[in-house]
């Protein structure tokens, strides 16, 4: 994925890492929910166990709402 730097410049290449394993657009390449919350750049950024607990919910809410065919066909953005 291009990140153009006026966009990404301060964004951590971890980050950029973990948005790269979000939008394979082979299934079978993409992160699972289970890779997602045990990448490291998410571990960080969720720390606390509240936190961590809402973030789980709603990156699993997030999951739910679209289908393989959704993300293939470039209908997640629309």
């Amino acid at each position: 994925v291009p990140y153009p730097s006026q966009v990404w410049g301060k964004i951590s290449k971890e980050a950029r890492r973990f948005v790269d394993g979000l939008l394979r657009k082979n299934p079978s390449e993409r992160m699972t929910i289970k890779q997602v919350l045990e990448h490291e750049w998410f571990k960080q950024y969720s720390k606390s166990p509240e936190l961590r607990q809402k973030t789980k919910t709603r990156t699993k809410s997030l999951f739910s709402l679209y289908t393989n065919d959704d993300i293939t066909q470039g209908n997640v953005c629309k």
